[in-house]
């Protein structure tokens, strides 16, 4: 099989330098925002062991589909496929007292960087607009590189700053 022909361009001399890995230019912060609020309603806590084995019978083969070893915690806090979590947050939503209410008003998940961090997915609902009426005591403001938080999740991830 005759080779096929590409294009080649001569590069001069051209350097291109790679920042050091774990380095974030400080002008990343520009214009991002934090936001905080207090969140209420009743939520699908998927971490607990009740919630897992409630849920094993009817998700079990789709986990096994998509190369999971089991339906358990590990199968949850995976990022990829993504389509095990995908399902069960869409069956979580249309879930509905007799009355037609919502059962939760959203999903608790762990980190797969940690089971100390929760994660919180709250659903949007019909009249929910600009923000759900489960926020309470919303309020934001933009990131500051000196940022407490900020400090200690870079700490963490073993990041630092460089400047452009």
């Amino acid at each position: 099989m005759a080779a096929p022909e590409l294009q080649l361009v001569e590069a001069g001399g051209a350097t291109f330098p790679t920042p050091p890995a774990g380095s974030i230019e400080r002008h990343w912060v520009t214009g991002r925002m934090l936001g905080e609020a207090m969140l209420d309603g009743a939520y699908v806590d998927v971490r607990s062991s009740a919630t897992i084995a409630a849920l094993r019978p009817q998700y079990v083969r789709l986990a096994l589909s998509l190369g999971f070893d089991d339906f358990d915690a590990a199968a949850l806090k995976r990022a990829y496929p993504r389509e095990l979590t995908h399902r069960l947050t869409v069956d979580f939503y249309a879930l509905t007292r007799e009355d037609g209410v919502p059962i939760a008003e959203g999903v608790r998940f762990g980190s797969r960087h940690g089971d100390d961090l929760a994660l919180w997915a709250i659903f949007e609902r019909p009249g929910d607009d600009p923000a759900s009426r489960h926020l309470h005591q919303i309020s934001s403001r933009i990131v500051d590189t000196d940022d407490v938080n900020l400090i200690q999740a870079m700490d963490l991830h073993g990041l630092t700053w460089r400047d452009s």
